[in-house]
């Protein structure tokens, strides 16, 4: 089901009643290597440490969406892939 959260360039969409299973950013043009898979985690802060002693890269530290959104942070693999960590709290 999608759900109307005010934020107009991305589809969300339900797992349950309260948590967003997944969503979709608009884009206007289509390339190879632009999907950003994003991971629910309980501490972005305790991933990302993980992640880098696993030599990831730590790309945008946790930041805030809305009280309501929660939060979220990017990090690359090993292999350079751009990935993201989000969180409620």
């Amino acid at each position: 089901m999608s759900i109307q959260t005010g934020f107009d360039d991305y589809a969300f969409f339900k797992e349950s009643e309260d948590s967003i299973g997944s969503a979709f950013q608009k884009s206007d043009k289509i390339v190879n290597g632009e999907i950003t898979l994003y991971i629910n985690t309980d501490n972005i802060d305790l991933s990302l440490e993980k992640i880098k002693k696993a030599m990831g890269e730590v790309v945008q530290k946790k930041t805030q969406i809305s009280e309501e959104h929660g939060f979220f942070a990017l990090f690359k693999d090993i292999s350079g892939n751009l990935m993201g960590l989000w969180s409620k709290n």
